[in-house]
């Protein structure tokens, strides 16, 4: 007769997880998030003591709300070992509707149309043509609606029939001034109801078996710095989407004054062409990002072999990728990459990030790595040809340098007496040498060209 509210949208969530992260999930709209359902706490401090906040009466306001401290802190402040909650009775009827619109961004525009009409629907959820197609695809189910660009999916609880059919009926003719078509209405357990949201729930996964291209990522910016963003996007959707979501005005200036979207791979960027006086580039810029891990490399070059002046990149990646900036010689994760960005900026890792970070689980760990400019750069004049013979030197990562240097010096007396010039053993492999020996062996390479 009673349940537990929230409702996590990963089936393998658990409390203890959803209080560490005050979790919303699928009726967060109506009956709010995990902290307001949390009655009772006891918490493992780092102290190694065991400490109970909160009271499981329902008055208890004296001090401060330690309980509302702790959820939400992601287990950096305590482990917590139990948790009190409240549980509601259960409703006794539930219905279903799908209402499909003919473009995406429709049923978007109609969500707050619907809440300010009175009606508080359990739970709201958005869904695209396109995504479906995918999930079909995939998954080999059909959907059981064809027609609709875009849907929007409520749910409704109630003790009566007349009270749902009440917030139904109310919901659907506030729909209508958005193109809405009839709505599809369906009990709550029947195969119908059960089909679509199971395709919700996949939708996420279904994008991932879809492509490489795609990296969920919640991106949060400083209020005062929301209005200062330069964004690159390729979805052509996306332009129509952000026009009837984002305020026109931020601060009383125009929205165009404040963000600037460019619809360009960001490998063809050009930022400072792009940017196009949008941005005060006489000030250096601090940039921060989760890179899609199947570009990171061609968009880290695209960066630093731009013409901005970086304070800093502070840049999330596959930890494979960041190993290797970071390498040291004589290491197996040392190669042309590491002295390409070496030779550049300063680089460290920050910090390692395991895949149990994100949901749904990536199958590969990330890191955080730190890239800032040299304060004493490299006598490097031709980057190009540096690159191109550091590139050359690790062609057969397994041969000696002199073996690799082949194609650049056919004879091998001039290749050793090279390699001699430089104090270094003929034997000498590519992973051995400094940054600043490559340096060296550029110049004398480039010097003998000449």
């Amino acid at each position: 007769p009673f349940t537990y509210m929230p409702a996590p949208a990963m089936h393998w969530a658990t409390i203890g997880g959803n209080v560490d992260t005050d979790a919303g999930g699928l009726k967060a709209v109506r009956y709010g998030v995990t902290g307001e359902h949390i009655r009772q706490l006891k918490v493992v401090l780092t102290d190694g003591n065991l400490y109970k906040f909160g009271a499981k009466a329902v008055k208890s306001s004296s001090g401060y709300s330690l309980k509302d401290l702790i959820i939400g802190s992601e287990g950096t402040l305590g482990v917590v070992t139990e948790v009190t909650m409240w549980l509601y009775p259960t409703p006794r009827k539930s219905i279903n509707a799908l209402i499909p619109f003919p473009t995406l961004n429709d049923p978007i525009k109609s969500v707050p149309a619907i809440l300010a009409s009175g009606v508080v629907p359990t739970t709201v959820e958005f869904m695209g043509r396109k995504i479906i197609d995918l999930w079909e695809k995939y998954y080999n189910e059909k959907f059981p609606v064809d027609t609709g660009d875009g849907f929007i999916l409520l749910r409704f609880d109630a003790f009566t029939d007349g009270e749902l059919q009440a917030e139904l009926k109310q919901a659907v003719a506030t729909t209508k001034q958005f193109k809405s078509a009839t709505p599809i209405v369906l009990d709550a357990n029947s195969e119908e109801a059960k089909t679509i949201w199971k395709c919700r729930e996949d939708l996420l996964l279904a994008i991932q078996k879809s492509t490489p291209k795609m990296d969920e990522v919640d991106i949060c910016v400083p209020i005062n710095h929301i209005p200062d963003v330069l964004a690159y996007e390729v979805d052509q959707d996306l332009p129509e989407i952000l026009n009837n979501e984002l305020p026109q005005k931020i601060d009383g200036e125009e929205l165009k004054d404040r963000f600037k979207l460019v619809m360009k791979d960001v490998l063809k960027a050009n930022f400072v062409e792009d940017n196009d006086g949008f941005l005060d580039l006489s000030k250096s810029v601090n940039i921060v990002a989760n890179l899609p891990y199947y570009i990171t490399t061609p968009i880290i070059f695209n960066l630093i072999k731009s013409d901005l002046d970086f304070s800093s990149l502070t840049l999330m990646m596959q930890k494979e990728v960041a190993e290797r900036l970071v390498a040291k010689p004589k290491t197996k994760e040392y190669g042309p990459l590491s002295i390409a960005v070496q030779s550049r900026m300063n680089v460290r890792l920050a910090e390692e990030v395991k895949s149990t970070s994100f949901m749904p689980r990536p199958k590969v760990d990330s890191a955080v790595v730190v890239l800032t400019p040299l304060l004493e750069k490299p006598d490097i004049n031709d980057y190009a040809f540096f690159d191109h013979v550091v590139k050359m030197c690790f062609a057969q990562r397994r041969k000696t340098l002199a073996n690799n240097l082949k194609t650049l010096i056919k004879d091998k007396d001039e290749r050793e007496k090279l390699i001699n010039d430089l104090g270094l053993d003929a034997r000498v492999r590519p992973e051995e040498l400094t940054l600043n020996q490559f340096v060296q062996l550029a110049h004398l390479l480039k010097d003998r060209q000449a």
